[in-house]
């Protein structure tokens, strides 16, 4: 039996460093030597022989963060002495690479001030990781634990084109907690349209748990531009890589857990982008829409009485900036035009951003008999063809009856001497006052039961 404990205290010497004041050790250990740049590791202090720990003095190292994580309790039993002991636990981490001493802890107990002994830490390079499809296992065989993959859906996108940036964890670890870095996307009006959806892969017989987010982004200006570096940083539950004596009864999750909170730091590259501009010339009738749409037009009536007015909607509906989307300048003899409440419905999917805008126009003739409206052609641009698009919708007519006299009321003697046909109509804001005046405006509204839209885009 002496034999043993001789054995016992050989072996703790050997590989421990641990410094003694009245019968209380302290003993710094790290998790792992050497680290990767980027990755987190942990230090056990752990402080035997007094449970009274007024004060522990934490290194002050630059380049290193060492931060506490949590205290336990462990107790062990050889050759029937039992021994209690804290465990106080920290994170550590570099923000370079190189190689680190870490001086001694300085405990204060109840008895006295006591010091760890010192530490050596290694941070090198990190391990490249490789897109899904590839081999993901590591160098000892295993399937690699975790990496993130960054992409866009086109490098060379147009200006006001959607382009979809995509972000995806890959991961076997139980995650607790994470914090997302993305890029700056100053140079883009940019939007959330998949938000850390989680899901399942198997890549090379291995099944990961997946998290997507992505972002649907429209360039504001051509050139050269990059998307920066994405970072993504989580806590998981990692096993312990030190060993407790397997005649350790107390040795399991309950009285001393083999499980450690560990932090890690994932990083992807930049994504360069080549933005190009739209082809000229820009067609006079460009409704600002880049991308697949459908556009379609509808008159209300084809026959109505002075003084009432007759409803025009034109319509777009498709994926990329629906919101962007204007309608260009109309030409309407002896009408008065007035403006409905806009409204605009849009969607989101790993397809990005669709929806439906809609322009209704009350149209008020300031005559009787047959009024013309003449044909109308609208284009957008789309990016697939690399041209624009022209849809025309053919002219119409509107038959003006003689109305009731109260619902109109004529105002003579203006300025010029001349007649002029004032309206009286109720919720409608007049937007000009000539027939020849432009109608020129972006935001719009849809009517769900008047008009069928057609969609023009790929089958999500």
């Amino acid at each position: 039996m002496k034999t043993f404990k001789t054995l016992i205290v050989t072996l703790l010497s050997v590989f421990f460093v641990t410094h003694v004041y009245a019968g209380t050790t302290v003993r710094a250990e790290l998790d792992e030597n050497s680290v990767v740049f980027g990755d987190h590791t942990v230090i056990r202090l752990t402080v035997s022989g007094s449970l009274t720990v007024k004060d522990i003095q934490v290194p002050n190292i630059k380049g290193l963060d060492i931060t506490s994580t949590g205290r336990s309790s462990s107790i062990q039993i050889i050759n029937g002495q039992s021994t209690i002991s804290a465990i106080y636990v920290f994170s550590v981490e570099a923000s370079s690479k190189g190689v680190y001493r870490i001086p001694p802890f300085i405990v204060k107990t109840g008895s006295g001030v006591v010091k760890s002994n010192e530490l050596t830490l290694s941070v090198g390079n990190s391990v490249a990781t490789n897109p899904p499809g590839t081999n993901q296992l590591a160098d000892n065989n295993e399937p690699q634990r975790f990496w993130i993959q960054t992409w866009v859906s086109d490098p060379e996108p147009y200006v006001s084109e959607q382009v979809l940036f995509h972000f995806r964890l890959y991961t076997i670890e139980n995650i607790q907690s994470a914090d997302f870095q993305l890029p700056n996307f100053d140079d883009y009006i940019s939007e959330i349209v998949v938000k850390d959806k989680q899901g399942t892969q198997v890549v090379n017989g291995v099944n990961y748990a997946t998290l997507d987010r992505v972002i649907a982004l429209f360039p504001l200006k051509a050139g050269k531009m990059r998307i920066g570096e994405t970072v993504f940083k989580f806590q998981y539950r990692a096993r312990s890589k030190k060993n407790q004596p397997r005649n350790n009864f107390f040795n399991n999750s309950f009285f001393n857990s083999s499980y450690v909170m560990k932090t890690k730091t994932l990083r992807a590259k930049e994504i360069p982008l080549n933005i190009k501009t739209l082809p000229t010339p820009i067609p006079q009738d460009f409704t600002h829409l880049v991308g697949e749409f459908g556009i379609q037009a509808s008159l209300s009536d084809e026959e109505i009485k002075m003084g009432d007015p007759v409803t025009l909607e034109i319509a777009y509906s498709g994926v990329g900036n629906i919101k962007d989307g204007v309608l260009p300048k109309l030409h309407l003899d002896n009408v008065k035009v007035y403006e409905d409440k806009p409204t605009l419905e849009t969607f989101s999917s790993y397809q990005g951003i669709s929806g439906k805008k809609s322009f209704k126009l009350a149209l008020v003739p300031t005559g009787t008999g047959e009024i013309s409206i003449p044909a109308l052609s609208l284009s957008y641009f789309d990016p697939k063809k690399g041209d624009y698009v022209k849809f025309q919708i053919d002219p119409t007519s509107i038959t003006v009856l003689p109305g009731d006299q109260e619902s109109i009321n004529l105002a003579h003697a203006n300025n010029d001497g001349q007649e002029m046909t004032k309206v009286d109509y109720k919720g409608l804001a007049p937007l000009f006052a000539n027939a020849s005046d432009a109608l020129s405006f972006s935001v719009l509204s849809f009517n769900k039961s008047f008009l069928r839209i057609v969609f023009f885009w790929s089958a999500m």
